[in-house]
């Protein structure tokens, strides 16, 4: 769908048929604050996933199963379609060249297609990126999976094998009950003998680590980790410094440091000096 308008977008979504795979790309943001994100769907007009909540919705039950957007800054659009709980997402983090976007899709179908695991076409692909980080640095860092633990990541089999036909409406209840009643008997026995506690261990730790791909643990936050953010009144603080200098990069990895921290993570791409402080930052960050 080359450059359509919302209408367009929403009567697709809502097409009997049903989609396996909705990809968007294009340009798109996170506002402030990341949770919310915005898509520009043609040259004079643009979307939030709150605009397309019931035909999304409506495509989830069809059976869509996986959301890939190719485009800019995707945080904010997979926070909010993972509340809508579709099974599987991928966004990128930060800006994206046309270049890398296009890379990664050709990686990542290729290995996908290819039987692989959903995880690991995703990690395979980001690898692959590797190759072209001497012009585009940090590429194989951009792409990002969200993915809702109540759902088995689809394989490409999946996605290719017809609808089961449907049981025919004649004794259709019959069935249904003794399914049911077969079910219920061999998970009370199971769980009383003590069949299933290995796999429930396993699987709720599996959860546990998933659980963040989500949103922010509701048991609060972790006091061990410190977590800064640059905002837009930060850099309007410092004179509209934007990105942040050498010179003060440097300064907050020293006010970090006094702290003692085990480590420090510096989410900026830095692939050229930036302002004033380019050697002292070089000699600092040697010296750590």
């Amino acid at each position: 769908m080359p450059e359509p308008d919302r209408q367009e977008v929403s009567e697709q979504l809502w097409h009997k048929q049903g989609w396996d795979i909705l990809f968007f790309a294009g340009h798109s943001l996170t506002h402030e604050g990341g949770d919310s994100g915005q898509i520009f769907i043609n040259p004079q007009e643009s979307i939030s996933i709150p605009q397309l909540k019931n035909a999304l919705i409506e495509a989830i039950e069809r059976g869509l199963q996986l959301a890939i957007f190719n485009s800019c800054n995707g945080l904010g659009l997979a926070r909010q379609l993972a509340d809508l709980n579709i099974p599987q997402i991928i966004v990128m983090r930060e800006p994206v060249s046309d270049r890398v976007a296009q890379a990664f899709l050709k990686y990542f179908l290729n290995e996908f297609s290819d039987d692989q695991p959903f995880d690991v076409a995703v990690r395979k692909a980001r690898e692959r990126l590797q190759g072209i980080e001497g012009q585009f640095p940090g590429a194989s860092w951009l792409p990002v999976i969200f993915q809702n633990p109540a759902h088995t990541p689809p394989t490409w089999k999946d996605l290719c094998q017809k609808p089961a036909p449907k049981i025919k409406a004649k004794n259709s209840w019959q069935a249904v009950i003794l399914a049911s009643l077969a079910c219920t008997l061999a998970v009370m026995g199971g769980r009383a003998l003590g069949l299933y506690q290995e796999w429930e261990l396993k699987s709720f730790d599996r959860l546990l680590q998933l659980k963040t791909a989500i949103k922010s643990s509701s048991e609060g936050r972790d006091e061990r980790l410190l977590i800064v953010e640059v905002t837009q009144a930060d850099t309007s603080a410092l004179g509209g410094e934007y990105p942040l200098s050498d010179r003060t990069l440097m300064r907050l990895l020293q006010q970090l440091n006094r702290h003692q921290p085990l480590g420090i993570g510096i989410d900026i791409i830095r692939d050229r000096p930036v302002g004033e402080g380019w050697q002292a930052l070089v000699k600092y960050l040697k010296q750590k």
